[in-house]
């Protein structure tokens, strides 16, 4: 029983994020946990539970990193975003707290990475 329990929940995991990674931006921008939860039909405490266990991350952060991958993309391809554009087409509530986030996955902040890709 315990190794079905186990499959299942890395089938959750897993499907939570494939649904996180086949989000447009516009979805992905204001996607919730409840949200998440209520598509793969368990509670959000369980799969919150159930998805830290299996990806060792919490799945809020697991949200947040894939949106830094987006802005990552994003700053590649349209060099002419500003980064508070950037950062309010991905959700962010303030300029400040994506800013954070960037650097804190990349070592450095999104203003620098831009300008270095400018060049």
């Amino acid at each position: 029983m315990g190794y079905k329990k186990t499959k299942k929940n890395n089938l959750l995991a897993d499907r939570a994020v494939e649904f996180i990674l086949t989000r447009d931006i516009e979805t992905l921008r204001a996607l919730t946990e409840e949200e998440i939860a209520e598509n793969l039909k368990v509670t959000p405490s369980y799969l919150l539970k159930t998805f830290m266990t299996q990806q060792s991350m919490a799945l809020k952060r697991f949200i947040t990193r894939e949106k830094i991958h987006r802005a990552i993309f994003i700053l590649e391809k349209n060099k002419a975003i500003s980064v508070e554009e950037l950062s309010n087409k991905l959700g962010f509530p303030r300029t400040a707290d994506f800013a954070m986030e960037f650097q804190e996955y990349l070592a450095i902040d999104p203003y620098r990475y831009k300008a270095l890709r400018s060049v």
